[in-house]
């Protein structure tokens, strides 16, 4: 019974992995693909660049050069909101590789142009290694009120919306 049980498991998690990697695959093909309308190509290449850091932690080399290539191409074509997010992602590229000047500048980067929610992640990301990594605790209290501030002006839209 216990051998049919872990049978079945490992086959439902081979087939969800199957499914994953098979979606990862389709959204490589849609930023490869030149005839798809630019915006949705770069959409695309930003759903599986994050989708592969939260698979890969420590991110892989071709995700960064991947990561260099969004936010060129959405400067190219004035897609600000995924060139915060590629400045995002090369951040958190250049943290895990513990190159933390060049992950905080990318974190800045990124902080003019992203939503809130990710803006706040930023913000905090910025915080943190400049407490962990720089031991400067100015800059870090600095970010930790800007990512409380943020997320206030959140929560006060938030609240507005459901009345």
């Amino acid at each position: 019974m216990i051998k049919h049980l872990a049978l079945l498991i490992f086959i439902f998690l081979f087939t969800l992995n199957s499914k994953a990697e098979a979606f990862q695959d389709s959204l490589l093909a849609v930023w490869n693909n030149p005839s798809v309308n630019d915006n949705e190509r770069c959409n695309a290449l930003y759903i599986f660049l994050e989708n592969t850091l939260e698979k890969f932690p420590d991110g892989t080399e071709n995700s960064l050069e991947l990561s260099f290539k969004l936010k060129t191409f959405s400067k190219r074509i004035g897609n600000q909101n995924i060139k915060a997010k590629a400045h995002y992602l090369i951040g958190s590229h250049y943290s895990k590789k513990e190159n933390y000047k060049e992950a905080i500048l990318n974190y800045k980067k990124s902080l003019t142009d992203l939503e809130d929610e990710k803006k706040i992640d930023a913000t905090l990301n910025i915080g943190l290694l400049y407490l962990e990594r720089e031991v400067n605790y100015d800059s870090a209290l600095v970010y930790y009120q800007k990512a409380h501030k943020i997320s206030r002006k959140l929560e006060t839209k938030q609240q507005q919306s459901n009345i």
